[in-house]
């Protein structure tokens, strides 16, 4: 190999001490680079040694060919082609505060150093020997000593993406196959528990994927379609307290103040002669549609169909404060029912044009349960109850649509235009009862009502008294200025008629039919005849004993009951 440097050293001298011999020593480095190469940790590591003194590199592991030199070239550092190795070597005396060319700037310099550079890592270390003073500088790749790690990290994180994929995959199978069925049943749940009944979803979405689920969501929908079905054979109040009570269903019936309504069907059981049966139970399921919102919407609780009759209870199973007056304007909407579409149009087409009469009382009643351990029945018992279904047959002798008793009269004074018709003796009864016909609302005195009343209507509320009118008060059905003085004339011949001033009386009706004509007077004559027929019959009693018992008499109709 080419010689680094020839050194000559004197080997023997003259007398003159003249040099006569010496020996040549060849200087040659490529072994320091071949030492260097077996002392890589990877074919990577790039070490250079470098003299501090002179600043030039002795040698270094990087490809000879990238810097362009020969194994023996000994380079300046600052000329070395190789950019990794200046900047590794540059920051390693730079870290260690060395100035190459200055020996004495590594006099406190520390031994080693350790750092990253770019993706290297760089150890360098003073090598003292004597007066020499080399700089080793090893350069070595970060995958070296981070690449098994960052693999294993590498695996470990896709692992991870993987188990969280797996994991969100089945957790939104979980969501849609269980929770959000179970969310949605614990909705319907309580909805159901509210009696608030609402189809449920069959859409695949919302069903749950477990068998297990599946049939619990089954068997939830068939109770609810059976409780849905239970509350439209038992009033809803009732199921509703049953389920909030917690109690087994029996035999019970406690003290109540009840108002009670019969509305029945006039000329029904000719229709059901003359009438097709299936056409028959058409109209008569629309009947009963259109009345039983009508009765729900004022607070009133279907107690029973009877036939063509309905009875509806107000004060239970809920208490209610304004009873009478829900009653009476739920009895006044029912008339006004039967003379709109779509009711009116199909009974007419049948030849029967509707016609309905109402009969509105109050009182004191039993009610809950009744019947047997194996089959019940909620309704109210009592002479009240029986006593509202007279008076609904009582329309038929006095040609009325509604009729209520004085106890639900009393209340009505402020809202309704009323005409007394005349005490009745019910059967059944030792007492003859006054009983008044609803004409229909007054609607002067209703704008005058205090601003702010407000009407307890069952599962409603407080509910504004003009929101509780809206309907019954439209100038279509209310009274006219006629019908109210012929309310008025009637009233007053009535009133002779009791305290036995019967030719008072007798006068009273001559002048309500001279002052109305008689077509208006076609729906009133029966009860206008009646009245007359019963003064003639006082009259014609000759006897003082028989005429005061005649007249005692007289002043009572006697109605026959169903």
């Amino acid at each position: 190999p080419t010689p680094l440097g020839t050194y000559m050293i004197p080997f023997e001298f003259d007398e003159n001490n003249r040099t006569i011999s010496s020996v040549a020593v060849d200087v040659s480095l490529s072994w320091f680079r071949e030492t260097l190469l077996s002392q890589r940790n990877t074919p990577s590591t790039i070490i250079t040694v470098s003299d501090i003194a002179s600043g030039l590199m002795l040698s270094t592991t990087a490809d000879v060919a990238e810097i362009n030199l020969v194994a023996e070239d000994v380079w300046a550092m600052s000329e070395v082609p190789s950019v990794q190795v200046k900047e590794a070597f540059f920051s390693a005396a730079q870290r260690m505060g060395i100035t190459l060319g200055v020996s004495s700037s590594a006099d406190n310099s520390p031994s080693t150093v350790v750092f990253e550079t770019g993706d290297a890592i760089v150890s360098a270390q003073l090598l003292r020997e004597g007066t020499l003073l080399w700089l080793a500088v090893v350069s070595t790749p970060q995958s070296y000593y981070y690449g098994t790690s960052r693999k294993v990290m590498t695996i470990v994180t896709v692992i991870a993406c993987i188990v969280a994929f797996a994991i969100c995959a089945v957790s939104v199978a979980v969501w849609i196959g269980v929770v959000m069925p179970l969310k949605k049943m614990t909705v319907y749940m309580e909805q159901v528990s509210h009696l608030e009944f609402m189809s449920m979803s069959t859409n695949g979405k919302s069903q749950p994927v477990l068998g297990e689920l599946d049939g619990m969501h089954g068997a939830f929908k068939d109770m609810s379609r059976a409780i849905q079905s239970f509350t439209q054979y038992v009033p809803i109040e009732v199921v509703r307290n049953l389920m909030q009570s917690g109690e087994q269903c029996e035999v019970k019936m406690v003290p109540a103040t009840c108002t009670m309504l019969f509305a029945d069907i006039a000329g029904f059981t000719s229709m059901c002669e003359r009438i097709d049966t299936k056409r028959l139970a058409e109209v008569t399921r629309l009947y009963f549609d259109r009345m039983s919102v009508v009765v729900v919407a004022y607070g009133g609780t279907i107690d029973k169909f009877i036939g063509d009759c309905i009875m509806a209870i107000w004060g239970a199973p809920i208490e209610t404060k304004d009873a009478n007056l829900l009653s009476s304007c739920c009895a006044l909407r029912l008339v006004q029912e039967t003379k709109l579409d779509p009711l009116k149009g199909e009974f007419s087409a049948l030849g029967f044009p509707l016609k309905i009469r109402v009969g509105v009382h109050c009182g004191d009643v039993l009610a809950g349960n009744i019947g047997c351990s194996l089959r019940l029945s909620y309704t109210v018992l009592g002479d009240a109850v029986n006593t509202a279904a007279r008076l609904e047959s009582l329309n038929k002798q006095f040609g009325t649509s509604i009729m209520v008793s004085e106890d639900v009269a009393g209340c009505l004074s402020d809202y309704f235009v009323l005409r007394r018709l005349s005490r009745v003796a019910v059967v059944g009864k030792l007492e003859a009862l006054r009983v008044y016909e609803i004409m229909g609302i007054n609607a002067k005195r209703l704008a005058n009502l205090e601003e702010g009343l407000f009407l307890d209507v069952p599962s409603q509320g407080l509910v504004p008294s003009e929101q509780v009118f809206a309907d019954i008060a439209n100038p279509i059905f209310c009274p006219t200025k006629e019908q109210i003085e012929f309310s008025e004339m009637y009233t007053d011949a009535v009133a002779f008629w009791e305290r036995s001033f019967l030719d008072d009386a007798k006068g009273a009706v001559q002048d309500i039919r001279n002052t109305f004509s008689k077509t208006f007077l076609a729906s009133y004559e029966v009860g206008l005849q009646q009245l007359w027929d019963q003064c003639e019959l006082a009259a014609d009693t000759t006897s003082t004993m028989s005429r005061t018992a005649s007249i005692r008499n007289a002043r009572v109709f006697v109605a026959v009951g169903k």
